[in-house]
This record gives C-alpha cells, sequence and structure tokens, in this order.
C-alpha cells in the first residue's frame, strides 16, 4: 500500500479500492463499476424528487402564513390575531413540528428498505398534509382526516425504514442473510 492509493479487504470477500484525491477518500467496490459510485444521486432520484416537492409544499404553506399576516395586518414577532389568521399559523407550525420526522423516515425507508415504495409513501404523506392545511385553515376538527392519513404515512415510512435497517444490521454485523432465512 502505497500514499495514495491501496486495496483494503473488507469482510464477505469484497475488496474496496481506496484512492486519495485532493484528501477525500473514494471507495469503489470491485463488483461495481466507477461510474455507479460516482452517480449515486441518480440512484436516489425518487427520494430527491419527492423531497423537492415536500420543500415546495412548505414554501406554498409559509406563503400562505405570510399573506394571511399582510390580510388581517398581523406584524410579526406576533402570532395572535383574527382566529382565521391562527388557524393557518398554527396549521403551518403544525407542518414545520413533524416536516424533519418525515424527511429522515422517508430517506432511511428509501434507502434501506424499498426506494419506490418509500416515495410514494412520501407522495401520500404530502397529499395528507396539504388535505390537513386546508382543513385547519377552514375549521380546527376538518384537519383530522388530513392528520390521520399522514399519521398512516408516517408509519408505514417508519416500519419500512426500521425493516430495512433490521435487515442491513443483522447481514452487516451477524452475518445473517434475510433473504436465505426466509427461502429455507
Amino acid at each position: 500500500m502505497n500514499a495514495t492509493s491501496g486495496h483494503v479487504n473488507l469482510k464477505r470477500g469484497r475488496i474496496y479500492d481506496i484512492e486519495v484525491i485532493r484528501g477525500r477518500k473514494r471507495s469503489i467496490n470491485d463488483n461495481q463499476s466507477a461510474n455507479k459510485c460516482t452517480n449515486m444521486a441518480a440512484d436516489q432520484l425518487l427520494l430527491s424528487a419527492v423531497s423537492l416537492i415536500s420543500a415546495l409544499q412548505m414554501g406554498y404553506i409559509t406563503r400562505c402564513v405570510t399573506l394571511s399576516r399582510r390580510k388581517h395586518n398581523v406584524i410579526p414577532p406576533a402570532v395572535t390575531g383574527p382566529a382565521e389568521f391562527e388557524r393557518i399559523f398554527r396549521a403551518q407550525q403544525d407542518c414545520v413540528e413533524i416536516y424533519p420526522l418525515f424527511l429522515v423516515v422517508l430517506w432511511i425507508s428509501g434507502s434501506f428498505f424499498h426506494e419506490a415504495l418509500a416515495a410514494v409513501g412520501g407522495l401520500l404523506f404530502i397529499f395528507s398534509r396539504q388535505m390537513y392545511f386546508n382543513g385547519y385553515v377552514n375549521s380546527t376538527k376538518s384537519r383530522l382526516p388530513g392528520f390521520y392519513l399522514s399519521l398512516g404515512a408516517l408509519v408505514l415510512l417508519t416500519a419500512t425504514g426500521a425493516a430495512g435497517l433490521l435487515r442491513q444490521f443483522l447481514d452487516d454485523y451477524l452475518d445473517v442473510n434475510m433473504h436465505k432465512v426466509f427461502k429455507s
């Protein structure tokens, strides 16, 4: 092994080639082409698209709060005003509070379980959050169908993410291949 490249043997017989290029390490599995490794972003296309759509939705919801502030003359940092403004503001805050959890379980589910299923779950969450927001704007009781649907989407993403992480953990650290276990 020299200062710029060498081979490192890891478990299960995989050999990785490690190159130091301008101070950064790049690992390339012998079984994969270098092109696939350098183009990992394309492997996460669906998750990236769903994340972008969700960010655009959050921007739209924030814009609704801004327009409501102007309409009802509620100057920041005030968060109280007419009931209509308070419902819009509270709906936006609820969406902001759950957003980090959504992104985490979306990416874990898509990375470790199944990207297409996670993307569908993500789109279901986005749709249900829009239902929640629109319902909350009209009346507080109208938010419940969107709330329960978004909760279901989060449970789906969390469960599939946990299953994918468990499978990966068992395979990487305990050499238990779940595909072989269930085929037997």
